[in-house]
């Protein structure tokens, strides 16, 4: 399925570059934008929650994960009474000590809010530090049925987070340095949902991988229309090995990064 997005005058969308990714990565839409003199996050959001808007029907599920892309989304999101049943889970823990605007829980319920649906938020944090409180968390009454209900989104919303200091992951502290280091070693280059894969889009079991609460890999890629939010040079790797993954039906992505990309066709 293809969607078409309608530009406001001020868009500049390129085509050809759009059909170069649908086709190498096998998508069903990429949206490449020229941001111009507009904030990325502001354009991009735009876009990408028009996107999401024209995914949707009268009683889906729709899943999100966290992060800076799709606060950007939510943020710019209209509020709508168009569709009914809906319903908004959370793909991730959702629980943090920092950048409450960010996590998963707080955007599940913005976009609940903005949309007239039922929220379902995850209420622990995206990795914790044991197994043992892992392997808990899993079974407890509070978390599992949403974790289920995570597996039977019909649309899925996440962004894509790359490998480094400067990721959302680590300025969290969710990833010390020798976390860090250990998934580098491992040839990991970006997470979607907290777990991890490397350029050639395969999944990268480490420790951390045994500690995360929420959707996995695999789980991801059975979602019908998953809608993968990503922008910037530090990105390109990342998005590079979620493209090749095969997880993403559909990339919000802008024109320099979208360039970027060409060298991993």
């Amino acid at each position: 399925m293809r969607v078409t997005i309608h530009p406001e005058p001020e868009d500049n969308f390129d085509v050809g570059l759009e059909g170069v990714l649908e086709h190498h990565f096998h998508l069903d839409e990429a949206v490449v934008i020229d941001t111009g003199d507009t904030p990325a996050p502001d354009s991009l959001g735009l876009v990408a929650s028009q996107v999401a808007l024209r995914s949707l029907s009268n009683d889906m599920g729709i899943g999100i994960s966290w992060g800076r892309s799709v606060a950007a989304m939510v943020e710019q999101t209209a509020p709508t009474t168009e569709f009914a049943g809906l319903t908004v889970v959370s793909l991730s823990g959702g629980v943090g000590p920092v950048r409450q605007d960010i996590i998963s829980n707080t955007l599940v319920l913005r976009l609940a809010a903005k949309l007239h649906a039922q929220p379902y938020t995850l209420d622990a944090p995206a990795i914790v530090q044991t197994r043992a409180a892992h392997q808990a968390l899993l079974h407890d009454p509070a978390i599992a049925p949403v974790i289920a209900l995570g597996t039977q989104v019909n649309v899925a919303l996440v962004g894509i987070g790359a490998v480094g200091e400067f990721s959302t992951l680590s300025t969290m502290k969710y990833l010390d340095q020798r976390l860090l280091d250990e998934l580098m070693g491992l040839g990991a280059v970006g997470d979607i949902c907290s777990r991890f894969y490397n350029l050639e889009g395969q999944t990268v079991v480490s420790e951390i991988d045994r500690r995360t609460i929420g959707l996995d890999l695999p789980g991801l890629k059975r979602v019908p229309r998953v809608i993968g939010l990503g922008w910037g040079s530090e990105k390109i790797r990342a998005i590079a090995g979620a493209l090749k993954s095969g997880i993403l039906n559909v990339l919000v992505t802008d024109q320099s990064t979208a360039k970027g990309l060409l060298d991993y066709l």
